[in-house]
């Protein structure tokens, strides 16, 4: 399966345009990264600050303290989120997590939704409200909610226990853990629901997807584009 992460790589990241483009250039399936403002708004952001990504209206980088989660919504949108890409991209607005899984509906797009761990405030009320927001939109079966944090992820089962998981090893892979994981990876299983493990790119082996698969859970191996 070839997922396109954070949307077409010649359009601004995490835009809507960014998955259009994708849809237009035959990609069912995508990724995407939750961050929530300050007052509680899920939009799609993957760094921990807005420098590398964000410009003032006339174009100049923004600090590196500034921070989605220190952010009201009404201020992050004060910045252009196309502008780091070229000028033709000017004007290009920061999603939420709801017109971006209105657009997934919309397009047919599978989407797995990340769960940054770090710098994301994603709280218990939060991650509620990034559930209720997919259900809204009866896009359930079409969503994963991916994350490292194993916290983040038996919170969300909590909320809707027929979620869909994709449980991410990023770091290095340690087989003598690796009862724990299937341990871990059965708690977030149901009759309804798919549950997959992903590794980073530095740590995939055979060994470990076909261990994976044994014990009934799905590995994907995804080409982003």
């Amino acid at each position: 399966e070839a997922l396109t992460h954070r949307g077409y790589k010649t359009a601004p990241e995490l835009t809507r345009p960014a998955y259009w483009m994708a849809r237009l250039n035959g990609f069912h399936y995508s990724g995407a990264d939750i961050r929530v403002t300050k007052d509680g708004i899920p939009v799609l952001y993957h760094d921990t600050n807005l420098v590398r990504t964000a410009r003032t209206a006339n174009g100049e980088k923004v600090s590196s303290d500034i921070r989605i989660e220190n952010l009201t919504y009404a201020e992050a949108m004060k910045y252009d989120y196309g502008l780091y890409k070229s000028s033709a991209w000017k004007g290009t607005q920061l999603t939420t997590l709801d017109q971006y899984i209105r657009l997934c509906k919309q397009l047919g797009l599978v989407t797995n939704l990340h769960l940054k761990p770090n710098y994301s405030n994603l709280n218990k009320a939060n991650l509620k409200k990034i559930v209720d927001t997919v259900n809204k939109y009866g896009m359930r079966e079409n969503v994963y909610y991916a994350s490292e944090n194993k916290d983040f992820l038996t919170i969300v089962k909590s909320f809707d226990k027929d979620a869909n998981f994709d449980f991410l090893v990023l770091g290095t892979w340690n087989w003598e853990g690796e009862n724990s994981i299937i341990a871990y990876l059965e708690t977030l299983k149901s009759p309804k629901n798919k549950v997959e493990i992903a590794l980073s790119k530095g740590i995939y082996q055979d060994a470990i997807a076909k261990t994976m698969e044994f014990n009934g859970f799905r590995f994907t191996h995804r080409r982003h584009n």
